[in-house]
């Protein structure tokens, strides 16, 4: 071989292999001793930011009433309010010394936090796959937890997390999942709780959202806040938020092609009107060597495909439609399964929307002599039927409805005269109505 050739294969190839390199990336936080405890070790093509804290403080354990292991400096930090909640608290006297929050109801104080950021550096791409954090509620079980995600600095809303949240639950003895948002907040559970079985820690502690998907642009930063709160005053003592080892881990690029393929977001919706349908969207990012979508509802035989989309296959973020003409009556749940060409596939999350449109059933003309009547009726699923039954409850004539149809004519001509059932029947959904044959 040429040897200027084989020396630009040599550097094509270099070149190829960097570009399409993937780097884990991290930063931790250790918790465990105040301000030093709060800086962020950060390893990968990424920069974190110190814990930062809003409207809470830390708060140091005295000899006496500190549990082993969970003292300030050795191992946990704990935080409480740097106000005092006292017009709400139900003790007698009120508690005056400071603890997280309580707000009648039981709901967040969005103005204590605390707050993890990490930034992908100049060049690089940060696919943000997982956030964990040991929490705990400090000498209590009523103590919960919210958290929520920004990629502009909380200058607008917080948004929810893309998924949600592993954490060990007292009233099950098992792992739970907890969206972690103000309607389904993590329950804490109490230090003693922990101590119970003489381990401290125990990995029941550990809070964990995996696959979360997040894909930040070169220097673009991802702020995710925790809010600790009570869900019901405390009426003897201060109550405190127990935490250690937070860390925001994924995966960079100076490519973001070589990431694998992101979900984004994925919602459904059910549409107004009679004639019920679920409208599915969809976005990703970084579609490589992707040919196609199949858009997927759950059977009582498992997932099964109710229509295909071919993929764009193009860099940046790509966003996807899908309607579901005759969903199911009930819960419906959907999900993506994005195929490549090479036959690989992955899939989304599952969403789910309840199908609670009115049944419809009508006939016409009713009372009838003719041979047919038209029957108007919800949108027919895989294999939806009409049937005939007689005042005994016998079958007398059964007629497939076509998939996607709210109309069908019927046939009976077969029919004696007198009254009738005509039953609709599809999947879980079933109405009758009258029908006199003259």
């Amino acid at each position: 071989m040429n040897k200027s050739l084989l020396l630009l294969c040599i550097y094509c190839f270099i070149n190829l292999s960097t570009a399409s390199s993937q780097t884990a990336a991290s930063a931790s936080w250790a918790l465990n001793d105040g301000t030093a405890g709060r800086q962020a070790v950060v390893a990968g093509a990424i920069t974190g930011s110190n814990q930062a804290l809003g409207g809470l403080s830390d708060a140091t354990y005295s000899t006496s009433t500190g549990p082993s292991g969970f003292t300030v400096g050795g191992g946990w930090q704990r935080l409480t309010s740097t106000s005092t909640y006292t017009a709400t608290s139900t003790a007698t006297p009120p508690v005056t010394s400071p603890s997280i929050p309580y707000v009648t109801g039981g709901i967040p104080d969005y103005t204590h936090f605390a707050e993890y950021k990490v930034t992908a550096t100049a060049g690089n791409y940060f696919k943000v796959t997982n956030f964990q954090i040991s929490a705990l509620g400090g000498g209590t079980g009523n103590a919960r937890l919210v958290v929520l995600y920004s990629l502009d600095g909380f200058n607008s809303a917080g948004l929810v997390m893309p998924v949600s949240a592993v954490y060990y639950s007292s009233a099950t003895s098992a792992n739970a999942n907890y969206a972690a948002t103000e309607a389904q907040p993590v329950v804490l559970l109490n230090t003693s709780t922990q101590l119970t079985d003489g381990t401290n820690p125990n990995g029941r502690e550990i809070l964990s959202f995996s696959g979360l998907n997040i894909l930040l642009s070169p220097e673009q930063t991802l702020s995710i806040r925790i809010y600790p709160f009570l869900a019901v005053a405390s009426t003897t003592s201060p109550r405190y938020f127990i935490s250690q080892k937070a860390s925001i881990t994924g995966l960079t690029a100076s490519n973001p092609t070589v990431l694998p393929l992101d979900f984004l977001s994925f919602n459904a919706k059910l549409t107004d009107g009679i004639s019920k349908q679920v409208k599915l969207s969809w976005s990703t990012a970084n579609e490589v060597n992707t040919k196609s979508f199949s858009i997927e509802r759950k059977t009582s035989a498992g997932f099964a495909a109710i229509g295909s989309i071919a993929s764009s296959n193009t860099a940046g973020t790509n966003n996807y439609n899908f309607t579901d003409i005759a969903p199911a009556s009930g819960v419906n749940y959907y999900r993506i399964k994005q195929i490549d060409k090479d036959g690989k596939s992955s899939d989304s999350k599952i969403v789910q929307v309840e199908n609670k449109g009115s049944l419809i059933l009508s006939v016409y003309p009713n009372p009838t002599s003719q041979t047919s009547v038209s029957v108007n009726h919800n949108i027919g699923g895989d294999n939806a039927t009409l049937k005939v039954l007689s005042l005994q409850g016998l079958v007398a004539v059964t007629q497939p409805v076509v998939k996607g149809s709210s109309k069908t004519v019927l046939d009976i001509s077969s029919l004696a005269s007198g009254y009738y059932a005509v039953v609709f029947e599809n999947g879980s959904e079933k109405s009758t109505v009258k029908l006199l044959k003259q």
